[in-house]
């Protein structure tokens, strides 16, 4: 392949030598005229006082001497005969066809104020990516090769010492080895090449000696200007403030600044647009999403704005990397952010206004957007914020009329799973304290307490014991004994009890069983009594017994029949 393009090179240059050949004297005439105008626009523009028309004629003259090496180089490879000699004038005439290109490019820019490539409305240039990377990271590399430079230059000079010392050691070690043999009585022949060796190695010694007192030397110098340059506040912490510091620190505050009056003008609009009664519809959830992300490209864009106009290449190709970082990372996240947008504009599993369940506890939810406020109107401080990406996998619904947001409310007496009575006196979103009659106090995380289902005694409730009378009594046992029984436990509760409070008494017949006759007796309390509940539960055992004695109803034993075989 190479091959075959030198060919084509060799092609296309070879095809201007007929007409060099039939016309020897062209090449000399094309450079004694191109080299006449040259001299002469000089001579016209050297007394001009114009700096640019100084340049021009320079490069005019420059562009003569090029045209003419071209020529020369040329001439030259239409006569070579070496195939090195062809490859090597023909690179030479292809870097000064470049050079030209460039020069004629740099002449019609000082002429005319824009370059040629500007006029390719077609936009025929292609964008090489990588060569754009490296100048946008070049800044980057030049800052920190710059910072590090004297740090990196005395690490270097103290491993040359280091270097230094050990080829010393080295050299004294070599020498300490020829002593034995330069005591020794040799011939002449050894003694000679002895001496030699000898003088090679005291002039390596005296090498490294040299460069060990060299190096200290250097490594000296740099060590007191590294602590003159400390002691006097560091020139380059100065200049960055001066000069980069200023840049950033109004690069970021004019962003700041742009940033928070977009804020505060999406809050006008949305304060306006609540006190006016628009609700939040999609047109509405679509604009404010917009207008946030046009907050944050605006502040962005003043940030490159200011860097650029203060040439401060470094910090804006700094925001542009963090920009490119940011957007990929945009791209990575697309499918959880498109359902973040979905929520964002309402239409998504979780709606504004449904309820939800959260970390175990029903919640309304109050606003949707970027940071969501839950709500919950039975506890205390039952509302808080949560952001929306939180939301990803949980599903509302709307909620019924009179449907409970929470089993109790403070102040409620509740009966747990394990039978403890006590009042509530606080609940939050995160616990649920409980008091019973002696003092004891029970505390429960509220999603614990919520899944536990505890009944709530203030909402009424109704107290149940069940009572067995003997056989004895069946005649009676459907009707006439439970309407007196019922009759008997309603006026003992009346004596402990309102009469709002209590609201109803009721005797039932449970079961027959092996040796009695079974009852369950009910007395439903208003919820003003639940206090008493535990009260009321005792009582009727003993208002059951006492109606025993009165009436002379017998309460049964267990009994135990022992048939006697024949």
């Amino acid at each position: 392949m190479q091959f075959v393009q030198e060919c084509r090179h060799l092609t296309a240059v070879l095809t201007l030598l007929p007409f060099l050949m039939l016309s020897p004297s062209v090449n000399s005439e094309m450079e004694t005229d191109t080299v006449a105008d040259a001299d002469s626009v000089a001579n016209e523009t050297t007394s001009a006082v114009n700096p640019t028309l100084q340049t021009f004629s320079s490069m005019l003259k420059a562009r003569g001497d090029k045209r003419a090496e071209l020529a020369t180089v040329i001439t030259a490879l239409s006569g070579a005969t070496d195939e090195v000699e062809q490859k090597t004038r023909r690179e030479e005439a292809e870097q000064l066809q470049t050079e030209l290109g460039e020069l004629e490019e740099q002449i019609g820019i000082l002429a005319t104020g824009v370059s040629a490539a500007e006029f390719d409305l077609a936009g025929g240039q292609a964008i090489d990516l990588q060569g754009e990377l490296e100048q946008l990271i070049q800044p980057f590399v030049i800052m920190l090769k710059s910072a590090t430079e004297e740090a990196r230059q005395i690490e270097y000079l103290k491993h040359k010492k280091l270097t230094a010392k050990a080829h010393i050691g080295i050299a004294e070690k070599a020498l300490q080895g020829l002593e034995v043999l330069d005591s020794a009585d040799l011939d002449e022949e050894i003694a000679v090449e002895v001496a030699s060796i000898k003088a090679n190695w005291q002039e390596k010694l005296a090498d490294a000696t040299d460069l060990e007192a060299t190096i200290e030397h250097q490594l000296t110098a740099r060590l007191e200007a590294q602590q003159r340059e400390s002691e006097e506040g560091g020139s380059t912490f100065g200049d960055f403030f001066k000069d980069r510091g200023l840049s950033l620190l109004m690069g970021i505050g004019a962003a700041v600044l742009v940033f928070t009056l977009l804020k505060l003008l999406g809050s006008v609009f949305s304060y306006a647009r609540t006190r006016g009664g628009v609700q939040r519809s999609f047109k509405v959830r679509l604009s404010a999403l917009l207008f946030n992300v046009f907050s944050v490209v605006a502040a962005i864009a003043v940030m490159l704005y200011i860097f650029n106009m203060r040439n401060d290449w470094l910090l804006l190709g700094l925001v542009v990397l963090l920009s490119i970082a940011i957007l990929w990372m945009g791209l990575k996240m697309l499918p959880d952010m498109l359902e973040q947008i979905t929520l964002l504009l309402n239409l998504g599993a979780v709606q504004e206004g449904e309820r939800v369940m959260f970390e175990g506890v029903p919640w309304l939810v109050k606003k949707l957007d970027f940071y969501t406020d839950f709500e919950n109107p039975e506890l205390t401080g039952g509302t808080f914020t949560v952001p929306v990406r939180e939301l990803l996998g949980l599903h509302s619904r709307p909620a019924a009329p009179d449907e409970a947001w929470f089993p109790s409310r403070t102040g409620d007496w509740v009966k747990t799973e394990d039978g403890t009575i006590g009042k509530i006196v606080f609940q939050s979103p995160e616990m649920v304290q409980m008091v019973e009659l002696g003092g004891a106090r029970h505390t429960f995380s509220a999603p614990a307490f919520f899944e536990s289902a505890p009944t709530n005694l203030s909402s009424n409730a109704r107290v149940e014991v069940e009572f067995g009378v003997s056989y004895k009594h069946q005649a009676i046992g459907g009707t006439e004994l439970p309407e007196k029984l019922a009759a008997f436990v309603e006026q003992g509760l009346l004596k402990m009890l309102d009469r709002d409070a209590l609201l109803d008494v009721n005797v039932e017949l449970l079961a027959c069983n092996s040796s009695s006759l079974d009852y369950e007796v009910e007395a439903d309390l208003h919820g003003s009594a639940a206090h008493r509940y535990e009260d009321v539960e005792r009582a009727l055992t003993r208002l059951c017994l006492e109606a025993c004695n009165e009436y002379g109803w017998e309460i049964p034993f267990p009994q135990l029949v022992v048939h006697k075989g024949e």
